[in-house]
């Protein structure tokens, strides 16, 4: 079994917003699942919501279709995730939050729910054998404390601070380019690499 079906039978196929699909699902099917199965992960444990909850189902919602829309683009064009293109969705999601007044919802919340969504997408799509070659092309990784922890082992690249408090977009860009030049000399994309590093 390859590591993308290991990581969508651990963290796709039994959650209930997988088991509401259809039969045959399409792309935005499939671009709406991986913007919902996403999202937790990056605001879990690391966004306050001081009472904003509809605020926050409102950011959601619109978080979801900003994503929702980039990922189903990406498949429509048949053209690679562009780098700048998702440091502006990372953007976009980060405006949305504080357009509701999440004042506490960073550039580390929105790439990882950005990236999260794209990594996710990518598994969902090799699961159903449907076109992935985009997935080749991944510039991206979800940082989190389990990537920067593998990372500083593998690499010796550190991450200053927490991931979800980081506010610095320029610093995540750096941070992701630093990984990718050392993955790349391993021969694998980031998109392999992180996967490799989740089921290791």
């Amino acid at each position: 079994m390859n590591k993308a079906e290991m990581w969508f039978n651990r963290f796709c196929a039994n959650s209930k917003a997988f088991k509401k699909l259809e039969a045959n699902p399409d792309y935005i099917d499939l671009a709406c699942l991986a913007a919902t199965l996403s999202y937790r992960a990056s605001v879990l444990r690391a966004v306050k919501f001081n009472g904003k909850k509809r605020e926050a189902a409102l950011a959601r919602k619109d978080g979801e279709t900003i994503i929702k829309e980039f990922l189903c683009a990406a498949i429509n064009e048949k053209t690679p995730f562009e780098i700048d293109v998702v440091y502006d969705i990372w953007n976009k999601i980060y405006k949305v939050y504080k357009k509701y007044g999440i004042d506490d919802y960073t550039y580390g919340n929105a790439q990882k729910w950005v990236n999260m969504s794209i990594k996710y997408y990518a598994v969902l799509l090799q699961h159903f054998n449907m076109e992935n070659s985009l997935i080749t092309g991944i510039p991206v990784f979800p940082v989190d404390g389990i990537m920067i922890k593998h990372i500083k082992k593998e690499f010796n690249i550190s991450f200053n601070g927490s991931w979800s408090q980081c506010n610095d977009i320029d610093y995540l860009k750096s941070y992701i380019q630093a990984v990718k030049e050392k993955t790349e000399k391993k021969g694998m994309s980031l998109y392999d690499y992180e996967l490799n590093a989740w089921e290791s």
